[in-house]
């Protein structure tokens, strides 16, 4: 066991815990996973037990642990399996329009797994396969709101929520407010923050998407291959593909935003980041 505190992120998917991850694992005060950006630990690897997860970590004395996983939101074993986590640790929760995310999830996933098909299919049962585990979720049977509701009951004291869309055009000020929730030392600037976009992958089934996301391709592209290339390959994979995609300004996701309402907005009615 180590004795270090963490920082969990468990989502939303496809709302900017990718870009979370690429600059906080660069602070000094921060320790990443080696070999791992997402460890999917208290969802589909938990079964490898702490001893496993522990081992991914090199931290020294006073850095805090990063676990940026954002499947987490979407499997119902995440609290259950988190209450046996006895590690210090603060939870950093991105939200985003409902219906902007659903369609940035489906485009995303059927990107890189051939069993999903049509849109209402997917969000009706989708299962997804994570290092040799799987787990299955209903997006049109997940109530999003009581789902966020539960995370700042549970998480009450220690959870930061932000929002989505002040975070992509406020990148600096987010990390910074962030360094502030996590009592580390100041260390962003805006010569030093990346503020590209990061897995914006979209598009039809690609079998070199499908490679990435494997548990040995990722190990392997993060252990041995340089920074520069793995930054080239990121954007020859994630390369949004418009004409395969399913359009935020699509007719079509009128009746999505049927389907999952706004909400994100009763969460910011004063500030777009809110310590709970």
């Amino acid at each position: 066991m180590i004795n270090n505190d963490f920082v969990l992120i468990p989502g939303m998917p496809r709302a900017g815990s990718s870009w979370l991850y690429y600059n906080l694992k660069n602070h000094p005060d921060i320790c990443a996973a080696k070999g791992y950006k997402e460890t999917f630990f208290f969802g589909a690897n938990y079964s490898k037990g702490f001893k496993w997860y522990y081992s991914l970590y090199k931290p020294n004395i006073k850095q805090i642990c990063l676990d940026a996983s954002p499947d987490y939101f979407l499997n119902d074993n995440f609290l259950k399996n988190l209450f046996y986590f006895k590690n210090n640790y603060k939870v950093i929760l991105v939200l985003r329009n409902p219906s902007e995310w659903v369609i940035s999830l489906y485009n995303q996933i059927k990107s890189f797994n051939p069993k999903v098909k049509n849109f209402d299919d997917y969000i009706k049962n989708c299962k997804i396969e994570i290092d040799g585990n799987s787990f299955e979720y209903s997006l049109k049977n997940i109530d999003i709101k009581k789902r966020i509701d539960q995370f700042l009951n549970v998480f009450k004291g220690k959870i930061l929520l932000i929002d989505f869309n002040y975070m992509i055009k406020n990148q600096v000020q987010t990390l910074q407010l962030i360094e502030n929730f996590l009592c580390i030392n100041s260390f962003f600037k805006d010569e030093n923050v990346y503020k590209e976009q990061v897995n914006v992958s979209i598009g039809k089934f690609s079998y070199i998407k499908y490679f990435a996301t494997l548990k040995y391709s990722r190990f392997l592209a993060f252990k041995f291959l340089p920074k520069f290339i793995l930054e080239f390959l990121r954007k020859k994979i994630y390369k949004i593909d418009k004409k395969k995609s399913l359009s935020i300004d699509s007719p079509n996701t009128k009746r999505i935003s049927n389907m999952f309402p706004e909400i994100v907005s009763e969460y910011f009615k004063d500030k777009n980041i809110i310590s709970h």
